[in-house]
């Protein structure tokens, strides 16, 4: 007769029900009949779930990497994670709040609580967000920073054990003991494998230990909560409704802040392929100032960035996602381009070496590749990255001129630089491979002095100063017109100027519209204390007859033409708006 071997999910499932029904039913004996019925209650409902997510990862052992992912109890931010969080946050909750309801007199056991709370808090970080792990890791053995949040623990126990009497710290030392259940799992059996036993156990060499190593992660934190409900059975047998909706609500949103700072639910249907990053990116589009759906043909696409600069630099942060690895291998180039000319004033040019996976729930902390190798295989392909270009500023960049700021991709093919199309996108584009993020203009430095009187004052904060006029022209030649521009308020919005010529005898009309600074600063980009001036050549037709013309001025809103009003330097309006420069003469 052959030896019984068993598989591996059913070696994993064998060893945890051993374990698990090793240490509940001791507790259900000796433990249980000590709680309330609402502690008691609390307990079990852990317990079952542990048993559920135990049940689904290895019933889930051979599906699809999404759903494997979701219920594998050796990932990060899945729902195994997402519940571990929670049972740690109900565990700092209950001994934060028995340490608030103890009396003064009970100053070490308060002080003692406290510290509970403060080394579950500890654990749920690192357990939820990952900064602990991330910044520890990087200076010590990870094993040992396993332990480091038990270490005061331990020290302020055995302290503790000598004030009190065995009756007084009965629950305190469950709480111990599940701090080393966990202390077991996480550092001395991990990645551990027992051999020699293939006639019994498995049908290869050796048994792995991962399963034996997160049932003592849960069961661990379990007893740990089994003991603060012992404590609240004593403090409180009949809580109140508000003390139980707190103690449950805050375990539940600790769930739900691990499910949705991470991506989840990656359905199969085509139309919902981006709902993964979608939540996956929610919190990090929500700090961009901007977003954006640019999509390009290698797959990869651009949704949200943030733009910032000063006289020297423009600092430019996108969040990008990939639809296949070659992404990784694109470059970026970032150009300041002059609006009036087309011509590129600054630019530079990027690979995309290095990208971050991005864990939304703390928007300015990014992740690398050492951490990702917890994720499933799909999600490389689908996640979000940060970059961030910057770009220095030549002294000489012209200051008052609207300047792009325009982005493009490309990739390396042997010495040519070939650029990426753009397929689709919600900004405007330079060029089939250049799309346009934004646009800024330098400030020009402060006029010294006082500033003569307007002629005119408009309801949106610019100004007209007063303008000299020739006193006479040619037809077919060209009327050279200065105007002065202040603003005392920033605008976003575009005006238009217009110049009307009306022939004093026959009432004939000659109209000119432009923006007030020209192309090269439309009135969107003035910033307030702007203070600059155009000079106009107006093309005067030889048909044009000779005589006295009228001259007149004003502003109006180019999305509705309608013109704005204006007051002289006295307060009182312009009629029909229109601000009176002076008369010309036509020869």
């Amino acid at each position: 007769m052959p030896p019984l071997t068993l598989s591996q999910p059913s070696a994993d499932l064998l060893l945890a029900a051993l374990m698990m029904t090793a240490l509940f039913l001791p507790v259900l004996h000796w433990l249980f009949p000590r709680l309330s019925p609402h502690a008691r209650r609390v307990a079990l409902v852990f317990f079952t779930l542990q048993l559920l997510i135990l049940a689904m990862d290895i019933l889930n052992h051979p599906m699809p990497d999404m759903q494997r992912w979701l219920w594998d109890i050796d990932q990060e931010w899945n729902i195994p994670s997402a519940f571990a969080a929670a049972q740690l946050a109900a565990i700092a909750t209950l001994a934060l709040f028995l340490a608030r309801q103890n009396q003064p007199a009970s100053r070490w056991r308060r002080i003692y609580l406290l510290g509970i709370g403060l080394v579950f808090l500890a654990l749920l970080e690192g357990e939820a967000f990952y900064l602990y792990k991330s910044l520890v890791r990087s200076s010590i053995d990870w094993k040992l920073a396993y332990l480091l949040p038990g270490l005061p623990l331990l020290a302020l126990t055995s302290l503790a054990a000598y004030r009190w009497s065995k009756r007084a710290w009965f629950w305190h030392r469950y709480v111990l003991l599940g701090l080393a259940l966990l202390g077991i799992g996480a550092a001395l059996i991990d990645d551990q494998s027992i051999c020699g036993l293939t006639s019994i156990l498995a049908s290869g060499d050796c048994v792995k230990l991962r399963f034996a190593e997160e049932v003592l992660e849960m069961l661990g934190p379990w007893l740990a909560l089994l003991s603060m409900l012992g404590i609240f059975s004593a403090e409180e047998p009949k809580p109140t409704r508000r003390h139980r909706s707190v103690l449950a609500a805050v375990p539940a949103a600790v769930f739900l802040a691990v499910l949705l700072s991470a991506p989840l639910f990656r359905p199969e249907w085509d139309e919902w392929r981006q709902l993964p990053l979608r939540l996956a990116a929610r919190q990090e589009l929500a700090a961009q100032a901007e977003s954006a759906a640019v999509r390009f043909e290698s797959s990869s696409q651009l949704h949200g960035y943030s733009l910032s600069h000063n006289d020297e630099s423009l600092k430019l942060r996108l969040s990008f996602s990939s639809g296949n690895s070659e992404t990784r291998s694109l470059g970026q180039s970032l150009h300041i381009v002059d609006q009036a000319s087309a011509l590129s004033l600054a630019s530079i040019d990027t690979a995309w070496c290095c990208p971050h996976y991005l864990h939304v729930f703390a928007p300015d902390y990014s992740y690398g590749f050492e951490v990702m190798r917890s994720y499933p295989p799909w999600l490389f392909d689908e996640a979000l990255y940060r970059q961030s270009l910057e770009v220095s500023l030549p002294p000489d960049t012209p200051r008052n001129r609207a300047l792009w700021v325009v982005l493009s991709l490309w990739h390396e093919d042997g010495s040519a630089y070939v650029q990426q199309k753009i397929l689709s996108s919600s900004h405007p584009l330079l060029s089939d491979t250049q799309v346009i993020l934004g646009e800024i203009a330098l400030q020009a430095p402060a006029s010294s002095g006082d500033p003569p009187p307007a002629l005119a004052r408009f309801d949106n904060g610019f100004a007209l100063q007063p303008v000299t006029l020739p006193a006479s022209a040619s037809a077919g030649t060209s009327l050279p017109i200065t105007f002065r521009w202040r603003a005392d308020s920033a605008s976003n919005e575009d005006y238009g100027q217009f110049l009307h010529m009306q022939h004093i005898e026959s009432g004939e009309w000659v109209v000119y519209n432009q923006p007030p600074l020209g192309a090269r600063l439309p009135t969107r980009l003035w910033y307030s204390g702007l203070d600059d001036s155009e000079t106009w050549q107006l093309p005067l037709p030889a048909e044009l007859a000779p005589g006295g013309y009228a001259i007149s001025t004003g502003l109006y809103r180019v999305s509705d033409k309608e013109r704005l009003p204006a007051r002289d330097a006295q307060g009182a309006p312009w009629r029909e708006h229109r601000v009176i420069l002076g008369r010309l003469t036509l020869d």
